[in-house]
Protein backbone atom coordinates (compact mmCIF):
# COMPACT_ATOMS: atom_id res chain seq x y z
CA UNK A 1 0.00 0.00 0.00
CA UNK A 2 2.98 2.28 0.53
CA UNK A 3 4.83 1.41 -2.66
CA UNK A 4 3.17 4.22 -4.60
CA UNK A 5 4.98 6.75 -2.38
CA UNK A 6 8.21 6.21 -4.22
CA UNK A 7 7.23 6.82 -7.84
CA UNK A 8 9.96 8.79 -9.68
CA UNK A 9 11.98 8.57 -12.91
CA UNK A 10 15.64 7.54 -12.95
CA UNK A 11 18.23 5.74 -15.24
CA UNK A 12 21.01 3.09 -15.15
CA UNK A 13 23.75 1.42 -17.21
CA UNK A 14 23.73 -2.28 -16.26
CA UNK A 15 27.10 -3.94 -15.55
CA UNK A 16 27.95 -7.45 -16.64
CA UNK A 17 27.11 -8.90 -13.21
CA UNK A 18 23.67 -7.75 -12.16
CA UNK A 19 22.60 -7.43 -8.51
CA UNK A 20 19.36 -6.07 -7.06
CA UNK A 21 20.95 -2.64 -6.73
CA UNK A 22 22.02 -2.69 -10.37
CA UNK A 23 18.55 -3.51 -11.69
CA UNK A 24 16.36 -0.42 -11.91
CA UNK A 25 12.59 -0.32 -11.64
CA UNK A 26 12.73 3.19 -13.04
CA UNK A 27 15.47 4.99 -14.89
CA UNK A 28 16.57 8.58 -15.46
CA UNK A 29 19.35 10.56 -17.11
CA UNK A 30 23.10 10.12 -16.65
CA UNK A 31 23.08 6.74 -14.95
CA UNK A 32 20.54 7.50 -12.22
CA UNK A 33 18.57 4.56 -10.85
CA UNK A 34 15.57 3.80 -8.64
CA UNK A 35 14.63 0.45 -7.14
CA UNK A 36 12.79 -1.20 -4.26
CA UNK A 37 14.73 -3.82 -2.29
CA UNK A 38 12.90 -6.54 -0.32
CA UNK A 39 15.67 -8.92 0.74
CA UNK A 40 18.24 -8.47 3.49
CA UNK A 41 20.96 -9.61 1.13
CA UNK A 42 20.18 -6.72 -1.21
CA UNK A 43 21.21 -4.11 1.37
CA UNK A 44 24.81 -3.39 2.39
CA UNK A 45 25.50 -4.64 5.92
CA UNK A 46 26.16 -1.10 7.17
CA UNK A 47 22.74 0.01 5.94
CA UNK A 48 20.85 -2.95 7.41
CA UNK A 49 22.66 -2.94 10.76
CA UNK A 50 21.88 0.75 11.26
CA UNK A 51 18.29 -0.32 11.92
CA UNK A 52 19.30 -2.83 14.59
CA UNK A 53 21.34 -0.15 16.38
CA UNK A 54 18.42 2.29 16.59
CA UNK A 55 16.42 1.86 19.79
CA UNK A 56 13.17 3.00 18.14
CA UNK A 57 13.62 0.89 15.02
CA UNK A 58 14.47 -2.64 16.11
CA UNK A 59 14.44 -5.46 13.57
CA UNK A 60 13.70 -3.92 10.16
CA UNK A 61 13.46 -7.22 8.30
CA UNK A 62 9.67 -7.71 8.56
CA UNK A 63 8.90 -4.24 7.24
CA UNK A 64 11.59 -4.70 4.61
CA UNK A 65 9.97 -7.86 3.25
CA UNK A 66 6.49 -6.29 3.25
CA UNK A 67 7.05 -2.85 1.71
CA UNK A 68 10.69 -2.76 0.64
CA UNK A 69 13.50 -0.26 1.05
CA UNK A 70 13.86 2.50 -1.51
CA UNK A 71 17.21 2.66 -3.27
CA UNK A 72 18.25 5.64 -5.41
CA UNK A 73 21.57 6.19 -7.14
CA UNK A 74 21.91 9.64 -8.67
CA UNK A 75 24.05 10.77 -11.59
CA UNK A 76 27.03 11.51 -9.29
CA UNK A 77 27.03 7.97 -7.86
CA UNK A 78 25.56 9.05 -4.52
CA UNK A 79 23.18 6.41 -3.19
CA UNK A 80 20.27 7.06 -0.86
CA UNK A 81 18.47 4.31 1.07
CA UNK A 82 15.10 4.72 2.78
CA UNK A 83 14.71 1.64 4.98
CA UNK A 84 11.45 0.84 6.83
CA UNK A 85 11.53 0.05 10.55
CA UNK A 86 8.03 -0.49 11.89
CA UNK A 87 4.60 -0.52 10.23
CA UNK A 88 1.95 1.14 12.37
CA UNK A 89 -1.74 1.82 11.81
CA UNK A 90 -1.18 5.39 10.64
CA UNK A 91 2.58 5.71 10.23
CA UNK A 92 5.52 3.74 8.90
CA UNK A 93 8.89 4.61 10.44
CA UNK A 94 12.05 4.73 8.33
CA UNK A 95 15.70 5.61 8.59
CA UNK A 96 17.75 7.16 5.79
CA UNK A 97 21.34 6.24 4.90
CA UNK A 98 23.48 7.99 2.28
CA UNK A 99 26.64 6.70 0.64
CA UNK A 100 29.10 8.85 -1.32
CA UNK A 101 31.44 6.98 -3.70
CA UNK A 102 34.47 8.97 -2.54
CA UNK A 103 33.94 7.76 1.04
CA UNK A 104 34.61 4.11 0.28
CA UNK A 105 32.69 1.69 2.48
CA UNK A 106 31.38 4.37 4.85
CA UNK A 107 27.58 4.67 4.92
CA UNK A 108 26.20 7.64 6.82
CA UNK A 109 22.84 7.62 8.66
CA UNK A 110 21.10 10.94 8.19
CA UNK A 111 19.57 12.93 11.03
CA UNK A 112 16.72 15.38 10.71
CA UNK A 113 15.93 18.64 12.47
CA UNK A 114 12.76 19.95 14.05
CA UNK A 115 12.02 23.68 14.30
CA UNK A 116 14.08 25.47 16.99
CA UNK A 117 10.99 26.13 19.12
CA UNK A 118 10.46 22.39 19.64
CA UNK A 119 13.68 22.15 21.68
CA UNK A 120 14.24 18.55 20.65
CA UNK A 121 17.39 16.86 19.36
CA UNK A 122 17.77 15.76 15.78
CA UNK A 123 16.43 12.29 15.11
CA UNK A 124 17.32 9.54 12.69
CA UNK A 125 13.96 7.77 12.48
CA UNK A 126 11.32 9.64 10.44
CA UNK A 127 7.75 8.81 9.45
CA UNK A 128 6.26 8.20 6.00
CA UNK A 129 9.12 9.78 4.03
CA UNK A 130 8.79 10.63 0.34
CA UNK A 131 12.08 11.18 -1.53
CA UNK A 132 11.84 13.35 -4.64
CA UNK A 133 15.24 12.72 -6.18
CA UNK A 134 14.55 15.06 -9.09
CA UNK A 135 14.76 18.07 -6.76
CA UNK A 136 16.67 16.54 -3.80
CA UNK A 137 13.80 17.02 -1.36
CA UNK A 138 12.69 14.64 1.38
CA UNK A 139 9.14 15.12 2.63
CA UNK A 140 8.24 13.63 6.02
CA UNK A 141 4.65 13.28 7.21
CA UNK A 142 3.59 12.26 10.72
CA UNK A 143 -0.09 11.46 11.15
CA UNK A 144 -1.57 12.16 14.59
CA UNK A 145 -4.26 9.49 14.43
CA UNK A 146 -5.55 6.63 12.31
CA UNK A 147 -7.88 8.99 10.44
CA UNK A 148 -4.83 10.93 9.19
CA UNK A 149 -6.58 14.20 9.89
CA UNK A 150 -3.82 15.85 11.91
CA UNK A 151 -0.09 15.74 12.47
CA UNK A 152 2.90 17.39 10.87
CA UNK A 153 4.58 17.67 7.50
CA UNK A 154 8.26 18.52 7.06
CA UNK A 155 10.23 19.53 3.97
CA UNK A 156 13.97 18.77 4.10
CA UNK A 157 16.32 19.87 1.30
CA UNK A 158 19.54 18.02 0.51
CA UNK A 159 22.63 20.26 0.77
CA UNK A 160 25.23 18.72 -1.57
CA UNK A 161 28.20 20.70 -0.23
CA UNK A 162 27.39 19.95 3.41
CA UNK A 163 26.21 16.40 2.56
CA UNK A 164 23.22 16.62 4.86
CA UNK A 165 19.53 17.46 4.93
CA UNK A 166 18.25 20.82 6.14
CA UNK A 167 14.74 21.52 7.39
CA UNK A 168 13.12 24.20 5.23
CA UNK A 169 9.43 24.11 6.14
CA UNK A 170 7.37 22.65 8.97
CA UNK A 171 3.58 22.40 8.74
CA UNK A 172 1.42 21.32 11.64
CA UNK A 173 -2.24 20.61 12.44
CA UNK A 174 -2.70 19.80 16.11
CA UNK A 175 -6.48 19.45 16.17
CA UNK A 176 -7.67 16.09 14.89
CA UNK A 177 -11.32 17.16 14.65
CA UNK A 178 -13.22 18.86 11.87
CA UNK A 179 -13.24 18.09 8.16
CA UNK A 180 -10.58 15.88 6.58
CA UNK A 181 -7.41 17.85 5.88
CA UNK A 182 -4.62 16.60 3.63
CA UNK A 183 -1.01 17.09 4.82
CA UNK A 184 -0.44 19.51 1.93
CA UNK A 185 -3.04 21.75 3.57
CA UNK A 186 -1.63 21.68 7.11
CA UNK A 187 -0.91 25.24 8.33
CA UNK A 188 2.68 26.48 8.10
CA UNK A 189 4.20 26.60 11.59
CA UNK A 190 7.82 27.46 10.75
CA UNK A 191 10.12 28.12 7.80
CA UNK A 192 13.86 28.63 7.51
CA UNK A 193 13.17 32.20 6.36
CA UNK A 194 12.40 33.03 9.99
CA UNK A 195 16.08 32.62 10.88
CA UNK A 196 17.38 34.27 7.74
CA UNK A 197 18.42 31.04 6.04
Amino acid sequence: MYRHLFAAAFAVLLPAVVSAQDTCMEEGPNGACFNLLYEQRDLPDEVLFTGYRLANCGDPTRALSEIGAMYNRDSTGRTTYLVPCQIGKANVSYYVVVHHPERGIHYEPMDFELPPGHNKPNRIVVLNPFWDANIDVLEVTRFGNINRNCGAREIHHWLPDAKRFELQYYYSKTSCGGPQTQPQDFPLEWSIDEIGG
